[in-house]
Order: structure tokens, then sequence, then C-alpha cells
């Protein structure tokens, strides 16, 4: 995600990542096509952009995503035997995995398996939890956050509902020094 956002050569994704919010927000504030000709070229334009940034994304696919729902240490060796489910598709019914891990991990975050014993943690970017409206478990992404003092303020991607969260802000910044 780094090299696509901020290497020279990949300027691209995020000229076009920029259209794609411009386009969204001009379409909530009624900015957007006003002609049946002028949606028609408007709605070709962006499904070439978005089928563009999902190629550049595709990478994402190789490698599961794993919510860790419960861990557990395995008597006389140094693994933790993980139950987890593994995020793929839209449909909030996720499979169940059983694994071992040579390390603990936290219960309730994201993962991403680069391999089978190397996962990446993707709190404080992604934050599953239950939200407290629907009451049903959704994905939070970072929306926005205004540095070290201020909470972060994430939203869900089923439904776009809003949390705020001191420790996903203060997480942040613990990474804003690995990013420079």
């Amino acid at each position: 995600m780094h090299f696509l956002w901020y290497e020279r050569s990949r300027r691209k994704f995020r000229d076009r990542v920029d259209q794609l919010i411009v386009a969204k927000n001009d379409f909530k504030r009624d900015r957007g096509p006003k002609t049946d000709e002028d949606l028609e070229k408007a709605t070709g334009n962006l499904a070439t952009i978005l089928a563009e940034c999902l190629g550049d994304l595709a990478f994402l696919t190789e490698y599961p995503i794993r919510l860790v729902r419960d861990l557990t240490g395995v008597r006389n060796r140094p693994l933790v035997a993980l139950r987890t489910l593994r995020i793929m598709g839209d449909h909030p019914g996720f499979k169940q995995e059983e694994l071992t891990y040579p390390l603990p991990l936290m219960k309730n975050d994201l993962y991403i398996e680069m391999g089978a014993d190397d996962w990446i943690p993707l709190y404080p970017f992604l934050v599953p939890r239950n939200c407290p409206q629907c009451k049903t478990r959704e994905i939070y992404f970072v929306d926005k956050w205004q540095g070290r003092v201020s909470p972060a303020t994430f939203k869900s991607f089923e439904r776009g509902h809003t949390e705020e969260e001191s420790g996903v802000g203060l997480a942040l910044a613990d990474w804003q020094p690995h990013s420079e």
C-alpha cells in the first residue's frame, strides 16, 4: 500500500482515488451529471477508474485476512492454538478455521497472513467491533485523525457508521515515525 500511495511511478493510483472521492462528493452534493448523456459518460469514466484501482489492489486477494476470535496455549509446545474467521467476500458469515501460530496474538484483532508464521496486524488501520447502533460486528477504517492528542474517527465499511476512539489515535501516533 505504501508503494501504491507514495512511489512516484505509482502516482496514478493516488490520482484515481482522488477522482473517485471527488465524484462521490459531487454526487452526494448534487453537483454530478445532470443529463442522461452526462450521466452515461461519467458512469463509463468512473467504471474505468474503479477497474484500474481494483487492478492495483488485486494483490490483497493473495493473502488471507483473519480475525482472531480465540487463542489458547498448546501444552508442551511453543505454539498458540487460534480460532479465526477468514475475512473474505461481502457476506457477514465468515469461514471459521483453527490454526497454530508461534506467538500470541491479540484477540479480536485483524491480521493479514503473509505466510504460515508471518501475520501482520492491521490495527489501528482496520478495527473490528460490535456497532452500538446496529448491534452487529462491523469492520471500521480510519476516516479522520487530527494528530496525537485527538481521538481517531473511524467509519464502518458495511453501513458507514462512525465511532471515535482515543486508543486508535494514540496507536496511529505510534505509527507516524515509521511512515517517514
